[in-house]
C-alpha cells in the first residue's frame, strides 16, 4: 500500500499547480519554448491564485512521504450566459447550473509516473459533486 495522500488544494498551492500546468502543456506539445512556458507560468499564477481563492478552481493533490507534490488534478469552472434550460420551456442564468461547465486537467512528476501514486479515492474525486451543481463527474 502506498504512503501516499490525496489531499484538496488550497490557495498556497497555485505556484505547485501552475508548474504543473505548465509542464502538461509543455508535455503536449502546446508549449514549445521556455520563453513561452515563462510567460504561461507567470501569467497562471495570479489567476489560478483567484480561481483557487473564489473556487472556481477546485484541486487535489498527491503528496509523498516526504511532503513533495507529486501530481494534480483539477477542474477550472467556467462561466456560462444565460441559455434554455434542460427543460426546454425556461431560460436558464446563473452560476454552474449544468454538467458541460468544466474544464478537467491532471499532472504527475515524471518519476512518479507508473509509480506507486494511487488513483484518487472515489469520494475524493467525486467529492466535486458535493460541492458543485453538476450532473456527473468525468474521471
Amino acid at each position: 500500500m502506498s504512503d501516499y495522500v490525496i489531499r484538496h488544494a488550497g490557495i498556497d498551492d497555485a505556484p505547485v499547480i501552475a508548474r504543473h500546468r505548465v509542464a502538461m502543456f509543455h508535455d503536449m506539445g502546446q508549449v514549445p519554448t521556455e520563453a513561452m512556458a515563462a510567460e504561461l507560468l507567470e501569467l497562471s499564477l495570479p489567476a489560478l491564485g483567484a480561481a483557487l481563492r473564489d473556487g472556481s478552481y477546485v484541486g487535489w493533490l498527491a503528496v509523498a512521504p516526504t511532503g513533495e507534490i507529486v501530481a494534480g488534478a483539477g477542474v477550472h469552472i467556467k462561466p456560462q450566459l444565460p441559455r434554455p434550460a434542460p427543460d426546454h420551456a425556461t431560460i436558464a442564468a446563473g452560476p454552474v447550473p449544468e454538467a458541460f461547465r468544466v474544464s478537467v486537467s491532471a499532472w504527475s512528476e515524471p518519476k512518479t509516473i507508473r509509480s506507486s501514486v494511487p488513483e484518487p479515492p472515489p469520494e475524493s474525486t467525486m467529492s466535486i459533486t458535493a460541492v458543485l451543481p453538476v450532473a456527473f463527474v468525468i474521471t
